[in-house]
């Protein structure tokens, strides 16, 4: 059995989910829920000498809040520490937890897992850990990101994604920079959210070519196509979604609508369309997005702007963090608990 191990890059609100759940329909491919495993794994995956050490490096994985939705419990445990041995690289090590979490995957001679989330900073470590991880850098325009994230609460903390157009355009800048990190130029595959609207067999093809290294001509007569649009129900990745992010993802395993691609266009004022542009301009033009080219604001404009945002984003830093502090305390093994529990005494 052979298995390939792949992750996607993007920004929030950029069509992770839907590629996902397009990409989790196709046979022998297992796409996951997000999580932070990668980034664990570098930092921790050079101690992986004894199953003690793999006994620390799981609880430090268990910790992780996206990690417990993917129900790894401890059935599984035992049956993957039995099934190691030693000494054990980090890939194997990934191996054998993603065939024991997806037993399913394991009917096919070919499997690829492609684990959902990457942190880019830690992609150089992430590959010495786990050389050959084959990356996809999925991008949509950018101001359709801004727009998307506007209208978006987070799961955690009930406040928009984002509401400056500024630090909104530089994290997009750096998604599409992260192709820069990784030195095996092969092993990376771009993909543009609007050519998925347009032409999802196409692009499909040639993610699965990149995944498999075989050419694969992919029809409606596949999975993941026409009869599973507009029925979410019969989506296997859009019923693993946690309920308290499924607001975010209604639309998944529905027919997608093309025309939302460039909705941001009544959603944005034209200052933050000025702003956004402003900062990437250059980027959006590479990448063959159309500017607005609008007029310079105001100054007096633009200053009632960020004063507006800059008052949300402090009402909204002490909500995350009283909400944090709260999270933190509920769990004993944080260090702030255990310095509260000590001065309760």
């Amino acid at each position: 059995m052979s298995i390939t191990l792949a992750t996607i890059i993007y920004d929030d609100r950029s069509g992770s989910t839907y590629l996902s759940s397009l990409l989790n329909e196709m046979p022998c491919i297992t796409v996951t829920l997000e999580s932070s495993i990668l980034t664990i794994l570098a930092c921790h995956g050079n101690d992986l000498r004894s199953r003690e050490e793999v006994l620390r490096f799981l609880g430090i994985l268990k910790e992780e809040q996206k990690f417990k939705n993917w129900q790894f419990n401890e059935i599984m445990q035992v049956n993957l520490l039995n099934s190691l041995s030693y000494p054990l690289s980090a890939t194997n090590l990934l191996h054998q937890l993603l065939t024991i979490i997806f037993p399913d995957s394991t009917n096919c001679t070919n499997i690829v897992f492609i684990i959902k989330q990457v942190q880019i900073e830690y992609i150089d470590l992430i590959i010495d850990v786990v050389p050959g991880l084959k990356f996809i850098l999925l991008y949509r325009d950018g101001r359709g990101v801004f727009a998307s994230k506007k209208r978006s609460r987070h799961s955690i903390y009930g406040v928009p994604m984002a509401i400056n157009p500024v630090s909104a355009a530089q994290k997009w800048r750096n998604i599409l920079g992260a192709k820069s990190y990784i030195k095996d130029q092969n092993n990376i595959l771009e993909v543009k959210y609007e050519e998925l609207l347009v032409t999802k067999d196409k692009v499909i093809g040639n993610i699965s070519e990149f995944l498999f290294n075989e050419t694969r001509v992919i029809s409606h007569q596949d999975n993941y196509s026409a009869d599973l649009d507009d029925n979410p129900s019969n989506n296997r990745y859009a019923q693993a979604i946690p309920a308290s992010q499924r607001h975010l993802h209604k639309n998944v395993g529905k027919v997608a609508n093309k025309d939302r691609a460039e909705a941001w266009k009544n959603e944005l004022s034209s200052i933050e369309i000025w702003l956004y542009e402003r900062t990437v301009s250059s980027l959006l033009k590479d990448h063959e997005y159309l500017l607005c080219n609008e007029t310079a604001p105001k100054k007096i404009h633009l200053f009632i702007f960020f004063t507006h945002v800059k008052l949300r984003e402090v009402t909204y830093s002490i909500r995350r963090n009283i909400i944090l502090i709260k999270s933190m305390m509920r769990s004993p093994n944080t260090v702030i608990a255990k310095l509260l529990h000590k001065l309760q005494k």
